[in-house]
């Protein structure tokens, strides 16, 4: 199974909203059971914030996990409810993880949407974006500019674990670094995996860098403010900023071995190949604030 790594506290919440809403990992129809049970079903899914584009505020009445097929079918934008302001959203073995921006706490739930714990992980500071690995689960402290890092049981918490950052917003991990974006001065973060060799300006002049995703050869983030996708070597070298254009304030971005897909704050959910060729901007339509994606991939 091959996950998509994915994509924040207080300025005060209303300027996180206004930032990180719009820039945050749906024409929804109820999920079949048999969708969200089958294992072998390939599914993607997403938060939902409530934001509007370019507006500070949010509808707090939405705060949501949806779901999907990933050929866009069996769409549930409430597969998952009591959330409070879900930023970031990741995938490790039987159990989806969210961020809960306004309560200050990681949800878990299985896969199936069952056994629900919106108080997974308590008393962190602020986490947005969420990332995994065979060992741990890290997490953005948007607002107290670190980064957290827990064993994936809840244990262990370590809400320092990277510090020195501006703003950071999304995550993800690969075998070898952690990455991640620092809104605050427009750049992508990288350290070695166990938080040594930081390096807080890896990547530069990303313009307010949202959502983040890596694969063994590449690196994808999306800019708010370009409307865009963007993509560069894993080393930061041969920088694509405009490899996707025409989004909406795009938050989140999440691969597949084929496929990229990116939220756009206009509710939609769109796929391309992960060249950028073939776009479609509106795969999915409908949602209610979509922001950070992660992809179940069998």
């Amino acid at each position: 199974m091959t996950v998509s790594r994915i994509q924040p506290g207080r300025r005060g919440k209303r300027a996180l909203a206004a930032i990180l809403a719009v820039g945050i990992t749906v024409t929804l129809a109820a999920c079949s059971p048999d969708a969200a049970s089958s294992p072998s079903t390939e599914r993607i899914y997403w938060t939902n914030s409530g934001t509007e584009v370019g507006v500070p505020n949010r509808d707090e009445a939405v705060n949501t996990i949806g779901i999907a097929n990933l050929d866009g079918t069996d769409v549930d934008q409430e597969f998952i409810t009591g959330a409070s302001f879900p930023i970031g959203v990741a995938i490790s073995g039987e159990y989806l993880f969210w961020s809960n921006g306004d309560r200050n706490t990681i949800g878990r739930a299985k896969l199936d949407g069952t056994e629900v714990d919106q108080e997974f992980m308590t008393d962190l500071s602020s986490p947005a974006g969420l990332a995994v690995d065979d060992t741990y689960l890290y997490w953005t402290n948007a607002s107290h500019n670190s980064i957290g890092r827990a064993a994936l049981d809840g244990t262990d918490i370590n809400d320092t674990f990277i510090t020195g950052n501006n703003f950071p917003n999304a995550m993800a991990v690969d075998g070898d670094y952690v990455y991640w974006t620092n809104n605050g001065n427009n750049t992508i973060g990288r350290a070695n995996i166990d938080g040594t060799e930081v390096n807080q300006e890896f990547m530069t002049d990303i313009n307010a860098p949202a959502g983040l995703a890596v694969n063994d050869s590449h690196i994808y983030w999306t800019s708010r403010n370009d409307g865009t996708v963007g993509r560069a070597n894993l080393d930061g070298t041969d920088q694509e900023p405009s490899l996707i254009t025409g989004a909406n304030t795009p938050p989140g971005v999440a691969l597949t071995d084929s496929h990229l897909y990116w939220t756009s704050s206009d509710g939609t959910v769109g796929r391309a190949n992960l060249d950028g060729s073939d776009a479609k901007a509106d795969f999915i339509t409908g949602g209610d604030g979509p922001g950070a994606l992660v992809i179940l991939h069998n």
